[in-house]
């Protein structure tokens, strides 16, 4: 009896233990079944992530490739545009150099034009000089007339004696009236030469006025060069900065 009844509280102990070891399995195993849902869970998120990555890569991956097709034309415009404004600046060199050799012409038309002006002016001088002196030699001529005309009547009044005298006053008097005549020819041609004279001198004003307009408008077309050859400098090296950048 006493060796069953040990028997039986053994048996008891065992049970009460399997039963215990039971009770602890299944709570290690509702831990591990929630550890294994939170661990899917987890993996799930996490493939999800995973998914949403590979996306944004892929989303990045055509960004970039947009970005580099728009670079490339980018830089393809910037390099066009450079050329362009150094071939404007190359002509607007070549525009400058032309248009500072037009004020160098411009100014010696001046120059020629300020001198001719001036010898028409003296020669205006030297014709009104010629025309003082031929009206002295009209007034002397036709005083000589005069003088013969009174020789004349003298020498008829001298019968005889006077003939021979009387020739020379006509010979006097004849010469008289050729250098009138001659001197009224000279003061015609002189006054045609004063007149052509009066409009050459009008038409070197005009002239002179014409250069100086022209000068002036030349000068104000070289300060617009300068500051367009200054602009298309700066676009030529913001092109070139571009392309650097780029």
């Amino acid at each position: 009896n006493t060796t069953m009844g040990q028997l039986s509280h053994s048996l008891n102990q065992m049970v009460n233990g399997l039963s215990a070891l039971t009770l602890r399995i299944r709570g290690s195993s509702t831990t591990i079944s929630s550890m294994v849902s939170e661990l899917h869970h987890s993996i799930n998120d996490q493939s999800a992530g995973a998914s949403e990555q590979a996306a944004s890569v892929n989303q990045t991956v055509i960004t970039l490739e947009q970005l580099k097709t728009s670079s490339a034309q980018t830089l393809l415009k910037a390099r066009t545009l450079g050329d362009i404004a150094e071939n404007a600046r190359h002509e607007g060199d070549n525009g400058r150099e032309a248009i500072e050799q037009s004020i160098v012409d411009m100014k010696i038309v001046q120059n020629k034009m300020a001198a001719i002006a001036h010898t028409i002016l003296t020669l205006n001088e030297l014709i009104q000089r010629i025309g003082d002196i031929t009206t002295s030699v009209h007034d002397i001529a036709r005083q000589l007339r005069l003088i013969s005309l009174n020789a004349a009547i003298e020498a008829s009044n001298a019968g005889e004696a006077g003939k021979g005298f009387a020739v020379v006053a006509v010979e006097v008097k004849q010469l008289a009236e050729r250098s009138q005549q001659s001197t009224i020819s000279v003061q015609s041609m002189l006054e045609e030469i004063r007149l052509a004279t009066d409009r050459a001198v009008m038409a070197t004003e005009e002239g002179s006025k014409g250069v100086e307009l022209g000068l002036k408008q030349i000068q104000r077309t070289a300060k617009v060069v300068a500051n367009l050859e200054t602009a298309v400098g700066d676009t030529s090296l913001a092109s070139r900065q571009i392309v650097l950048a780029v």
